[in-house]
């Protein structure tokens, strides 16, 4: 039983020494007929090789066997050859990706895309959130809160809201109308500046300068201080500031609102004989300088000029002021004014005023000056 070969069969019958001379077993270890193989050699072609047995030169068995390879590259393709015959080998692809930031991808996992540096495929890789309870500002009265991922910075699930929680600063100085103060919500980290304000004090007024007085204005609620100056002021005439009780200097000057010229139809010019510049100042003033200047259409003469030689309708008008006469032709003059006309305190000065005009040929009724005074403080 177990013995297959023909030959084998034959040569226990022919070789009754390699069988038990008692019950006939036969024992191939004694049976020097059949080889075994117990030693080979191997030749070689190439990578291919043929082992043979030693003792009696049976063929064995052969196969291919490479030695070292060597790799080549088509972008992302590799190919594997035998360094010896020249056979490839292997072969496959081989992406060197560059990968992007997580994104949410579903409900369980996020995923990132990644690019291959050299041929420019993509490929995704995947993986699964890790989540907390995040909160986050939503709005200036709301923050929002749910299961949040911080790999792929998305909430996974549904979101909450809820008011914020607000803890309050101190109040601080803003501007000049207004404080304000810092809150913070707990919960989500949100903060804004409130304003409100200020809660005005004021000190007493007191005397700053010739002109003006000055106190201190501070907030009670953010301690906010600052000085605020205001201009004197005698209502009651009595020659002291009635805010802060500065006897202080006015200087207050009355002059006519108009002077009105009055021509007759045989060209004899009227003016009004009560018009005068009254001083009401804490002391003497000066005027410094007239000017007088045109209007609708006249034209300012010297007031030596022969009228009835000028043309009817010219609208021309020479004037005088208390002696200061106009010597120009034009629209407008400084009167020459030998020396400034003082007013002492109290006192007005009476405005002796004339003029000569031109012809004309209808009644007229309309501004023909404009006479500007500037005063000063009496020297």
């Amino acid at each position: 039983p177990g013995v297959g070969a023909s030959s084998d069969i034959t040569l226990m019958i022919e070789d009754r020494a390699n069988n038990c001379s008692l019950c006939g077993y036969y024992n191939s270890a004694y049976d020097t007929s059949v080889c075994y193989h117990t030693s080979t050699y191997t030749t070689w072609s190439g990578c291919n090789w043929t082992r043979y047995c030693s003792n009696c030169g049976a063929y064995i068995s052969s196969g291919t066997s490479h030695g070292s390879t060597y790799t080549t590259w088509n972008g992302c393709n590799w190919y594997e050859y035998c360094r010896d015959c020249g056979q490839l080998m292997n072969s496959g692809t081989s992406h060197s990706y560059s990968y992007g930031g997580w994104e949410y991808y579903n409900s369980s996992r996020h995923r990132r895309t990644g690019t291959c540096t050299s041929c420019g495929a993509t490929t995704y890789s995947y993986g699964y959130h890790s989540t907390s309870t995040q909160y986050s500002q939503y709005s200036s009265t709301q923050h929002s809160y749910g299961q949040y991922c911080s790999t792929c910075a998305s909430y996974v699930g549904s979101i909450s809201y809820a008011s914020h929680n607000f803890s309050y600063g101190s109040w601080q100085n803003y501007n000049g109308t207004q404080h304000r103060r810092l809150k913070t919500c707990s919960t989500c980290g949100y903060s804004e500046y409130e304003y409100s304000s200020h809660s005005l004090s004021y000190g007493s007024w007191t005397n700053y300068s010739a002109s003006q007085h000055w106190r201190t204005v501070s907030c009670s609620t953010c301690g906010y201080s600052t000085t605020e100056t205001g201009a004197h002021s005698d209502a009651n005439n009595d020659g002291s500031c009635d805010s802060c009780g500065y006897e202080m200097t006015r200087f207050s000057v009355t002059v006519p609102a108009s002077l009105s010229l009055t021509v007759s139809e045989h060209g004899a010019v009227y003016a009004a004989y009560n018009a005068a510049i009254v001083n009401n100042s804490t002391g003497a003033v000066a005027i410094t300088s007239v000017t007088v200047s045109t209007a609708n259409g006249w034209t300012l003469v010297p007031y030596s000029s022969n009228m009835a030689a000028a043309k009817v309708d010219s609208k021309q008008i020479g004037f005088s002021l208390n002696a200061a006469q106009s010597n120009s032709t034009g629209n407008s003059e400084n009167l020459p004014l030998s020396s400034a006309w003082q007013i002492a305190k109290g006192a007005s000065l009476p405005l002796s005023y004339g003029a000569v005009v031109s012809a004309m040929s209808q009644p007229v009724s309309e501004q023909i000056l404009t006479v500007v005074f500037v005063l000063d403080w009496a020297a």
